[in-house]
């Protein structure tokens, strides 16, 4: 089927592109008709039950506008390291309490609204754990390994003006020397160097004739 639709299309590839430009101008021309229409009074109701809802979320939770991310990085140890989850999780107790029992992480927040009891808000809960469940399994894990499987060094492509910049301006990543190992076992000794006298030879030698 996609064939033979494929082949449709590359035949009347003309009245294709041809039809796309008088969609997108006609699009534009609509467009441009509700200008006029468009006000700066903004969509916030302050009597709404949503503004409602938000002024006591913020009033409970403070306003969330400002997030605070921290990375750990280790040189020598990785993420499934038992030393490494030991230490951050040491940092991550030093910090205030008070301060980080108030926060939640922002899409639990979401899913609560699904089981409000205004339907609107349920709805948009329902919706974004949907979407968040779509995003982690359809498109990260099928669509895009997909996609860049099929387009293969097309996924790097680039204008050759924009090739020759970063040539020459871009960030090159560098191979970092291997540091020495910190574990509590000494590290194996050095080999042996070679010896350097001639390995002796073995064999028969025959009598001369007298």
């Amino acid at each position: 089927m996609f064939e033979r639709l494929g082949r449709t299309v590359f035949r009347r590839r003309w009245w294709v592109l041809g039809l796309a430009g008088a969609f997108f101008v006609f699009g534009g021309v609509w467009g441009t008709q509700v200008f006029g229409e468009l006000t700066t009074s903004g969509f916030d109701d302050p009597a709404s039950e949503s503004s409602r809802a938000l002024e006591r979320a913020e009033a409970a939770l403070g306003r969330t506008g400002n997030d605070l991310v921290v990375l750990y990085r280790s040189t020598s140890m990785t993420v499934d390291d038992p030393a490494y989850e030991q230490a951050v999780t040491e940092r991550l107790d030093a910090l205030p309490h008070d301060v980080v029992t108030r926060t939640i992480t922002y899409w639990v927040v979401i899913g609560l609204f699904s089981i409000s009891g205004i339907t609107f808000i349920k709805l948009i809960g329902v919706a974004m754990i949907i979407a968040i469940v779509v995003d982690a399994t359809i498109v990260r894990a099928l669509l895009v390994p997909a996609t860049m499987r099929l387009l293969g060094n097309t996924n790097w492509w680039a204008p050759a003006p924009l090739r020759r910049f970063h040539a020459r301006h871009g960030l090159h990543e560098t191979p970092e020397a291997p540091e020495a190992p910190n574990g509590p076992y000494p590290s194996p000794d050095p080999p042996d160097p070679p010896d350097p006298r001639p390995a002796p030879t073995t064999g028969t030698q025959s009598d001369s004739a007298a």
